[in-house]
């Protein structure tokens, strides 16, 4: 198959499938998922499931340590 063809193949199986053009998209991107896992896991009701947004949200701020310093707060709303 033509390398065309799988392109277009692979966009009609997965159209909304996150496809950064350039790495300083996706770079971007961390530190609006870090956020999204860990309110996961203060949020999720259930263990097993915050443990995994845990684990995630751990990976990510991993992958930002190979770059520099990572500074992170956290800032609770009062009810």
């Amino acid at each position: 198959m033509e390398r065309k063809a799988l392109k277009n193949e692979t966009k009609a199986r997965s159209p909304q499938v996150f496809r950064p053009t350039e790495p300083e998209d996706l770079l971007w991107k961390v530190p609006t998922l870090i956020e999204r896992y860990i309110r996961g896991t203060i949020l999720s009701e259930d263990y097993q499931e915050s443990i995994e947004y845990l684990i995630a949200a751990r990976i990510l701020i991993k992958l930002l340590s190979g770059l520099g310093e990572v500074k992170i707060s956290v800032k609770f709303k009062p009810r």
